[in-house]
């Protein structure tokens, strides 16, 4: 009150630039679950062999309920035994930027620790400042089983031939 007159004194911001930011990141979050969760291949963020993030065609490929299975677990836990060597050096390899990608071919353990052939690429990023291993994986056991096969039958026609050489 100033000589008897009320006034109102206000300020006002325009927020306009905040409120379109904030509407493209739920915009940008919903991509990213859309593309992360509905795809077809594999996915498994981790860092310092810590698994972080999967996604839901992992869980089905690997038969884990869900994802509190999963998560917090050492990435080397969904690895068969006679691979563990060959994977380790291959995750130390791109988290430490020696390889920025790799491809790779193994077997790993399902949750009932059945073994399963897998095929995928390993990718070094940037997750929340720390060099993580983004893996894209797809389960190849038919395909594989499939090539073993192949070669097996090729050996057995080969000793076929050279048994049948040595008889004539």
């Amino acid at each position: 009150t100033i000589d008897g007159t009320d006034y109102l004194l206000g300020m006002g911001f325009d927020i306009s630039q905040r409120k379109q930011a904030e509407k493209a990141l739920r915009e940008s979050e919903a991509l990213y679950r859309i593309f992360a969760e509905r795809m077809t291949e594999s996915v498994i963020l981790f860092h310092d062999f810590k698994i972080i993030f999967v996604n839901d065609a992992l869980l089905a490929m690997q038969k884990y309920g869900d994802k509190s299975q999963v998560l917090k677990k050492n990435i080397m836990e969904l690895v068969a035994e006679e691979f563990a060597i060959y994977f380790r050096e291959l995750f130390e390899a791109v988290q430490k930027g020696i390889n920025n990608e790799r491809y790779f071919q193994g077997r790993w353990l399902t949750h009932e620790n059945a073994e399963i052939w897998v095929a995928g690429r390993a990718n070094r990023i940037q997750w929340k400042g720390l060099p993580t291993v983004l893996l894209t994986i797809r389960d190849i056991t038919e395909e594989k089983q499939k090539e073993i096969s192949m070669q097996e039958e090729a050996e057995n026609l080969r000793r076929e031939n050279v048994n049948l050489r040595s008889s004539m």
